[in-house]
């Protein structure tokens, strides 16, 4: 037990160590030493004073560790910590976290367009028992499974009233300004749980492309960032109405999500906010 622990630690220090290849890597960033301070918009910023999310904890495990993107604002790294006990506490599974974002923050090369302010996280909607523990190799190599039969339907043999009580957890933190679901996960939650859930937190709960093996979800600012900018504060309806439908009209299916990670990532490091140029320096 001693050396599988010792094993993790060291995985994740060389994951993060600042390992020169032509330029730095995302993926080697290394923290500032100031005060955490989230600069700039979700898809268009940088993270100051970040703090690394544990490999695992009471209710939770990280999967993909060796993408090195288990940093974030203190807020979410808090937040992450408070809602995994939660969870345990009402449905007896742990949490699998996907990704946050790098330790400075900034454009992924791969997989992202957001989270670069360390303020958005990935949980998978599938879960393990409470009792279960992960080894290196299953993190890397277990898939998230995706939770629909088809582009319209949710499989509801593996979307259990164990999915509604996470959904329900997060959607009900203060801190929480949107969470990213599959249409479908949209649709079903307003054809079945609607009242289980109260306005506010439908409002927050927004339909997206993909997301049928995970769910996306977005802080609001913290107060001590003060260069942070937060999105516009949604309608306060549930979102059950025609808005909803469009995802499932012809157009809805054939607009695919227009980001090119490798086409545009220099156009989005040319477009970060100065200080973040200052922050991330040899990095970009």
């Amino acid at each position: 037990m001693k050396n599988s622990k010792l094993l993790l630690i060291l995985f994740v220090m060389s994951s993060c160590a600042k390992v020169p290849i032509g330029h730095m890597t995302l993926s080697s960033q290394t923290p500032t030493d100031k005060s955490p301070e989230s600069i700039g918009y979700y898809s268009l910023g940088c993270l100051d004073g970040g703090v690394s999310l544990p490999p695992s904890g009471p209710g939770f495990q990280v999967m993909r560790l060796s993408r090195g993107r288990f940093w974030g604002h203190p807020s979410l790294i808090k937040f992450l910590k408070e809602t995994s006990k939660q969870v345990l506490k009402k449905t007896n599974e742990q949490i699998l976290i996907g990704d946050l974002g790098h330790a400075r923050g900034a454009p992924s090369l791969t997989g992202h367009n957001s989270h670069q302010t360390g303020l958005d996280v990935d949980i998978w909607f599938k879960t393990i028992p409470a009792k279960k523990n992960l080894d290196l190799k299953e993190r890397e190599v277990i898939s998230a499974p995706s939770f629909l039969t088809s582009r319209e339907e949710v499989n509801e043999k593996l979307w259990t009233k164990t999915q509604w009580e996470v959904l329900k957890t997060y959607a009900s933190h203060e801190n929480v300004e949107r969470i990213f679901i599959n249409p479908a996960i949209k649709r079903l939650l307003c054809q079945k749980r609607r009242s289980s859930f109260t306005t506010k937190e439908m409002s927050k709960i927004r339909p997206w492309y993909r997301h049928d093996d995970h769910f996306h979800v977005r802080l609001k600012c913290p107060k001590d960032s003060k260069e942070c900018i937060s999105q516009k504060v949604p309608a306060e309806t549930d979102g059950c109405d025609e808005s909803l439908d469009w995802w499932f009209t012809e157009e809805g299916k054939e607009k695919i999500e227009p980001w090119d990670h490798y086409k545009y990532f220099k156009e989005k490091r040319a477009a970060l906010p100065k200080r973040c140029k200052e922050l991330l320096g040899d990095y970009l």
